[in-house]
């Protein structure tokens, strides 16, 4: 995808050309250039537009010499600033069309990622987080490789993303490093311990919060998330709590 900087680029030498061929046509053609006079800078502008843009109906043609040479040079730097600056628009609306049917990040969400929440998965603790980080208008993003989901939070406003959480180079568009915080939560556990390995890769020193779908994983991934990691298992806490509550002592 272009830059903003390149878009401005083509953006204001298509302008340049069609300055030059404005003032060239309405000074040209009020001396006799053309096979009738051109009064106006709007017939001149009219002149120039169908000339760069290859339609060129045949009410308006040059006659001079002086005219023809203009013309030449016109169609020589204008059609190819005209095609060059609409093929770049064009490819740059239909990548955006792309990435909003795929689930792809854009370059833009990419610049402004920054200080941001990353949700990791599409499992019930992150789809709970989504709702209660709508309501405090926090900053983040969901990242799932079900794309049924995705489209479903991208439906209500939220910026989601498909991708292989397990993929080091599908995470690395999502700035990790930038990020204020990453909670993982994924149904499998092997994907679970998979996506921390890249999550330390990309995020070193930032906070990791990982949601453990069994016992089991959870005592793996306490060695293998570090020490800023905070390991959730939520039918243990569950358990505590309901323990707790039913069998207190009064």
């Amino acid at each position: 995808m272009a830059s903003k900087a390149t878009v401005l680029m083509y953006l204001g030498t298509f302008l340049a050309v069609l300055l030059f061929g404005t003032l060239g046509t309405y000074y040209i053609g009020n001396h006799n250039g053309f096979n009738q006079p051109i009064g106006n800078l709007l017939n001149s502008l009219y002149f120039t537009v169908i000339t760069i843009s290859t339609l060129g109906y045949g009410d308006i043609y040059p006659v001079s010499g002086e005219a023809k040479v203009f013309v030449i040079v016109l169609i020589i730097t204008g059609v190819t600033t005209f095609l060059s600056t609409i093929v770049l628009l064009a490819g740059d609306i239909l990548n955006e069309r792309i990435e909003a049917l795929t689930g792809r990040m854009s370059a833009f969400d990419k610049r402004m990622l920054n200080k941001h929440i990353v949700l990791v998965g599409s499992n019930t603790i992150n789809l709970a987080l989504v709702e209660r980080l709508r309501e405090i208008g926090a900053k983040f993003i969901v990242v799932s490789s079900d794309k049924t989901i995705v489209d479903r939070l991208r439906e209500s406003g939220v910026k989601a993303f498909v991708a292989d959480s397990t993929s080091e180079s599908d995470m690395r568009v999502f700035n990790l490093h930038k990020a204020d915080g990453v909670i993982i939560d994924n149904r499998d556990s092997s994907k679970t311990v998979y996506t921390v390995m890249v999550v330390r890769e990309l995020a070193r020193g930032v906070r990791m919060v990982v949601i453990a779908p069994n016992k089991e994983t959870e005592r793996h991934l306490k060695n293998l998330a570090g020490a800023k990691a905070t390991i959730l298992n939520p039918s243990e806490i569950a358990a505590v709590a309901v323990n707790d509550t039913l069998f207190k002592k009064k």
